[in-house]
């Protein structure tokens, strides 16, 4: 079993001729902080060559892999220029997904749709990707810092034009 409290022991050395004095080691044994982790993970999207105005699915797992319960909170599923998905400049909260209270080592599979930026540059590769406790409802200690999913890249199609066919 885990121990938590005070503990002591004394001692004394000895060189083969004379003792030392007694002396006393005081320890002092804490609980280990129960903080929990949540993450998201294996992102994965129905199309990853849309269309600007385009509705995907946005596919992931969401776990706590911490030590202590997480209670209620909310995904971001993010549109980003870059590979890395953060509530940053260069990302883009395009939807949010409730996220019940999770005990240690719960998984749930998450889905959630999204709708391409009608304003994406054809020819251009974004990301999506899904940070896990958007909104910092909870208090994660130290593993606050890896909220952010592995980002799915996906390519805005160029547009076509009309098949115009000339008779003479």
């Amino acid at each position: 079993t885990d121990y938590i409290g005070a503990d002591s022991f004394t001692f004394k050395a000895n060189d083969g001729t004379v003792d030392s004095n007694v002396a006393t080691v005081s320890i002092s044994v804490q609980a280990q902080a129960l903080e929990p982790d949540l993450v998201a993970y294996g992102v994965s999207v129905t199309d990853t060559t849309v269309d600007p105005g385009q509705s995907i699915t946005v596919n992931w797992t969401a776990k706590n892999q911490g030590n202590g319960a997480a209670g209620a909170s909310q995904q971001g599923v993010m549109w980003s220029t870059d590979s890395t998905i953060s509530p940053s400049p260069t990302d883009t909260l395009r939807e949010k997904e409730y996220l019940g209270p999770m005990g240690v080592n719960v998984t749930s599979p998450e889905a959630h749709t999204i709708t391409i930026p009608a304003g994406a540059t054809p020819g251009t590769t974004y990301y999506i990707g899904v940070f896990a406790d958007y909104d910092l409802d909870v208090d994660e200690g130290s593993n606050e810092g890896n909220n952010g999913s592995s980002a799915v890249a996906v390519t805005v199609n160029q547009p076509t034009g009309p098949d115009l066919v000339a008779y003479g």
